[in-house]
């Protein structure tokens, strides 16, 4: 039979009545011989059997499928028909790959039949794919599938067997024949990572035999492909790529498959120097380290195989091209990030060995992927089991890479980080944590995530939807950037002072002393006190409820303090209970700045107690916050401002006033009362100052005080009653200060007080009219005068308040303003029925005792008091109007017959008849009794 006409009788005839025979084959046997009958006929088809001498004329066949290769030296032409049930045969070898064995715990006499059946279907598997045309990608993968999974999985519990042992040697053997005779059909390097891809997974098995099976494969399919030609100008960073997915391996437990994977490293690199078109004279330059890497491999020692990485990395790095180092998908060093979590431990530190080794000689080439190595890192902390780091070589070697990132790129680093949402993944906390323990990483890196603080909004204005579907007192919700920042900044603080706090003790101090020393320490401190009072009221954003903005402030400034300052700073703070927060998570206000302000006075208490010369520093970076755009930043500097004056020592504070006082003035005029507030307060704490400084700035701080006490935008009087308040202590302070030209103006702005609402602010007018009595002089005598005259019945009226702190401040105000009225009898008696604070004054008895001096001291103004009486009348106390109504009776009572005559007795019995309506009984009551003393009328 002519040979041309074999591949059409095979498929006619011996393979159209042999497919409906391997259909429902059950035995081992039956199976094996199809397996044979299939081998049988792809040799008969493969080139080596189809050969045709024509003398040099060719014979085309009536196959159009044929494929004809000449040989231009002698006419031979080689034909090469094709198997078009090729597909069907291979599917049918495919399924006989059934485990037919009786169970692995039975002893072995001889070898069983599914053995040697499978054997015989690698064979035709290989034969078949020798055949033209060439198996596409899935046919291949469909094929490969089974008989890889046969030959990695077979048990090797049965060595020492000779009978089992000669199968899997032959098991391997065959399986080599086929990966070569796929890799001949087609030996380029695509094929070379598509045959690899097939196995690749048993590179990771749990199983050593299966590792040890899978790398022998690679030595062979690798060894071929060096020896027969390919094109050189393929991808060369496939090459790399199977070099990323060889070189764990060389770290494995096995010794066998240590080495065995360092000869696959050779080899790829050999193919890889081939490929560069390098000379086949300098091909093995500089491999003289691989000797010395496989002796150390070979050692029993982990630390003498790592040191072997070591070196093979070098080589590594050294030989291939910077292109491939890059971090893209499907580079050397890509690659190498995913077999950070393989299985094998060991193989896992070897990949991580080489990346340290990239990392640290290779950084200039991750400038633009930062972003997504971080991503890449922390993916693979998440994934990788959490054990102590002592016990754990790669996630110790993973954080040690996050830090060579970290010092090479530190602000893209943190850039990337600040992108994740909050909270962070425990990745990105314990890689923060361990990057903190570095000195002058934690310090570059605090430094640019404190002037990222500094550049955004603390905070946002509450929108509308949020006030009225959340609650109406949200006024502020605290930025997301900033929140992420200060959670950064936490964890590279925090462990800073862990590193200090595991340190002996002797060095602690000095360590810290340092600290404290370098600008970068007042800048950092400065900034969280700032964020601390913006947090105050601060609601944390929809989705962060977990995160409290102000509790999160509070921990990152005493990370701060024990970073930059001593243990005894730090343990009195903590004796004065400074960082605790109260439990407000269930009112909708959060700490307010009342609350921030105690907390920041304990502060700076301490400060100034323990670090006096550190003063000037902390106010110049705290003053560049002053002009800030946001209210509570504002309100922040100017509190710190005026407790600094109140707690720094008198040798200090004289370096600082002059910036206090001029920061202070420049925001009197500011938008936000509480910012007015407290400049006030500030300016008015001058009086903690030495008596030169008051007398420097007393004028100046007199003026602004009285101004305060008059703001137009104040309708809760809390900025003066600020004002009064800082005015009545630096007087008390200064008593020997010339107020001649605000005499008069103060009392003007108080006596409207007289009748304010707010316990407060009447108590606090009173005793600061009262006060004003010391300070006059020749000039202002006659003045103040008049104003006593015309508050007089007002004070006395007010003796008798519902409230006892104004009650007081009157009683206080009369005794100081008797000295001032030229009536000896009346100043002694105001002093003598009023001294005591705990003595209760009988309304009654002293109205007529008080009209009775009255009169007689101030004959010509009984009507004017009289008049001024029935003005409260009206008063929206009844206390007073009770007393008003008192005191008007005993003064016309006690007149004489011709100041009778003088007065206007219809207005008078009108407004007794008015006042005999009053809505209150105790009115009525004191009314009908002092119309009862005017039947003299």
């Amino acid at each position: 039979m002519p040979r041309e006409m074999l591949g059409i009788k095979l498929e006619s005839e011996i393979i159209r009545m042999l497919l409906p025979l391997l259909r429902g084959l059950r035995s081992a046997n039956s199976k094996s011989h199809a397996a044979e009958a299939i081998d049988l006929i792809g040799q008969a088809l493969n080139n080596d059997h189809v050969s045709l001498c024509t003398g040099g004329k060719m014979l085309v066949g009536p196959v159009d499928s044929a494929i004809m290769n000449r040989s231009a030296g002698d006419g031979c032409v080689e034909i090469s028909p094709s198997l078009t049930a090729r597909d069907e045969l291979l599917a049918r070898l495919v399924k006989y790959f059934k485990n037919d064995a009786t169970g692995d715990d039975t002893p072995i006499t001889k070898v069983p039949a599914f053995l040697t059946k499978n054997i015989k279907i690698l064979r035709a598997c290989t034969t078949l794919s020798e055949l033209e045309p060439t198996l596409n990608d899935g046919d291949m993968r469909k094929m490969l599938k089974p008989c890889l999974n046969y030959v990695m999985t077979c048990d090797a519990a049965r060595k020492g067997e000779i009978s089992y042992e000669e199968i899997l040697v032959t098991n391997a053997r065959e399986l080599n024949h086929l990966l070569v005779a796929i890799l001949k059909k087609k030996n380029t390097l695509q094929n070379l990572e598509f045959i690899f891809q097939q196995f690749e997974d048993y590179l990771k098995s749990e199983h050593s035999y299966q590792r040890l099976r899978a790398i022998q494969c690679c030595e062979n399919i690798f060894s071929h492909f060096l020896n027969h030609p390919f094109k050189t100008d393929s991808k060369t960073a496939i090459v790399s790529l199977l070099l990323a997915k060889i070189i764990p391996a060389c770290g494995d437990n096995v010794d066998d498959i240590r080495l065995k994977s360092l000869m696959c490293v050779q080899r790829l690199l050999e193919i890889q120097i081939k490929c560069s078109g390098v000379s086949k004279e300098s091909t093995l330059e500089g491999f003289g380290i691989l000797t010395e890497v496989a002796d150390k491999l070979t050692s029993h020692e982990s630390d003498v195989v790592y040191d072997g990485i070591r070196n093979l990395s070098k080589l590594v790095c050294v030989r291939l091209p910077l292109d491939v180092l890059q971090y893209n998908p499907g580079s050397f060093t890509c690659a190498l990030m995913d077999a950070l979590l393989w299985k094998q431990q060991t193989s896992a530190n070897t990949a991580c060995l080489v990346l340290i080794h990239i990392f640290e000689t290779r950084s200039a080439l991750f400038e633009r992927k930062v972003e997504q190595i971080v991503s890449c890192i922390f993916s693979k902390m998440d994934l990788l089991p959490y054990e102590k780091l002592s016990s754990n070589f790669t996630r110790n070697g993973i954080l040690k890479l996050f830090v060579i990132l970290f010092r090479h790129y530190t602000h893209q680093v943190l850039d990337a980080i600040l992108v994740k949402s909050l909270p962070f993944s425990n990745a990105a906390s314990e890689c923060l944590l361990n990057a903190g323990a570095d000195h002058n990483l934690m310090l570059e890196s605090v430094d640019y995530l404190v002037d990222s603080l500094d550049s955004i909004s603390p905070y946002e204005e509450a929108s509308i939807s949020t006030k009225l579907f959340k609650s109406s007192a949200v006024k502020r919700v605290a930025s997301k950037r900033a929140l992420t920042i200060c959670t950064a900044l936490e964890s590279l603080l925090v462990a800073y002072a862990s590193k200090i706090e595991n340190e002996q003790k002797g060095r602690r101090s000095d360590e810290q002393s340092k600290m404290m020393n370098i600008p970068l320490a007042y800048k950092v401190i400065s900034s969280l006190i700032v964020r601390l009072g913006s947090m105050c009221e601060a609601k944390s954003p929809h989705n962060l409820n977990k995160v409290n903005p102000y509790r999160q402030a509070v921990d990152l400034l005493r990370a701060s303090f024990l970073v930059f300052f001593d243990t005894q700073v730090n343990k009195n703070l903590d004796n004065l209970q400074t960082w605790s927060c109260l439990d407000v998570e269930a009112t909708s206000s959060g700490y307010d700045f009342n609350y921030f302000c105690e907390t920041l006075h304990l502060i700076l208490m301490t400060l100034c107690k323990n670090e006096p010369d550190k003063s000037e520093k902390m106010v110049s970076c705290v003053n560049k916050y002053v002009s800030s755009k946001f209210e509570l930043q504002r309100a922040t500097v100017v509190a710190f401002f005026a407790m600094v004056v109140q707690e720094t020592l008198e040798g200090q504070l004289d370096l600082l006033l002059e910036i206090i006082i001029n920061s202070l003035l420049s925001r009197l005029a500011d938008n936000s009362p509480i910012v007015r507030k407290l400049c006030l307060q500030g300016l008015a704490n001058i009086v903690y100052a030495p008596s030169h400084q008051i007398d420097r700035y007393g004028a100046v701080v007199i003026d602004a005080l009285v101004s305060g006490m008059e703001d137009a935008d104040d309708p809760q009087m809390a900025i003066a009653l600020q004002a009064m308040n800082g005015l009545c202590d630096f007087l008390n302070k200064a008593p020997n200060t010339n107020i001649d030209a605000q005499l008069v103006n103060i009392c003007l702005r108080v006596r409207p007080c007289f009748e304010k609402e707010n316990v407060a602010i009447r108590s606090m007018a009173f005793r600061l009219f009262g006060m004003l009595a010391n300070f006059t002089t020749s000039n202002t005598n006659s003045k103040f005068k008049d104003q006593i005259d015309t508050s007089f019945i007002q004070i006395v009226l007010h003796l008798f308040d519902s409230n006892q702190q104004v009650v007081k401040a009157c009683k206080s105000a009369l005794c100081r303003l008797g000295a001032s009225m030229d009536n000896q009898a009346l100043s002694e008696y105001l002093y003598d029925k009023l001294n005591s604070d705990s003595e209760v004054v009988d309304c009654n008895k002293f109205m007529n005792e008080l009209s009775t001096i009255v009169i007689g001291g101030y004959p010509g103004k009984a009507d004017i008091f009289i008049q001024r009486c029935i003005g409260f009348f009206t008063a929206q106390w009844p206390e007073l109007r009770s007393a008003a109504a008192l005191f008007s009776g005993h003064m016309l009572h006690n007149l004489d017959e011709d100041m009778r005559e003088t007065i206007n007795k219809d207005q008078i019995g009108d407004a007794f008849t008015q006042l005999m309506k009053d809505s209150d009984s105790s009115v009525r009551a004191d009314a009908a009794r002092s119309i009862c003393l005017l039947y003299c009328y």
